[in-house]
């Protein structure tokens, strides 16, 4: 787990750093599955929070608002894992 929180954390600086114009190798964006599973999470839950945020703590969460009436982003996370565990 620390691995992958390492190398997640070098991505997210990488990005950070192609944000900002500055030169970055081809190496130093490498994604593998738990990476991509732990952004998937950590997404999530931001989204999650900031929506009971804006709407209020008492609103309630329904799983089938996650999934969505036309796959949703737990469909195309799904797609995104499995195009990855392919590669």
């Amino acid at each position: 787990m620390r691995h992958t929180l390492a190398a997640l954390i070098r991505n997210l600086v990488a990005g950070f750093r192609v944000a900002c114009l500055l030169p970055v190798t081809q190496l130093a964006f490498r994604v593998d599955l738990p990476q991509l599973v732990l952004l998937f999470v950590v997404s999530s839950s931001l989204d999650a929070v900031r929506d009971a945020i804006r709407a209020g703590m008492t609103t309630i969460v329904f799983w089938f608002s996650i999934m969505g009436l036309g796959g949703g982003a737990a469909n195309c996370s799904g797609c995104l894992i499995r195009v990855a565990a392919e590669a």
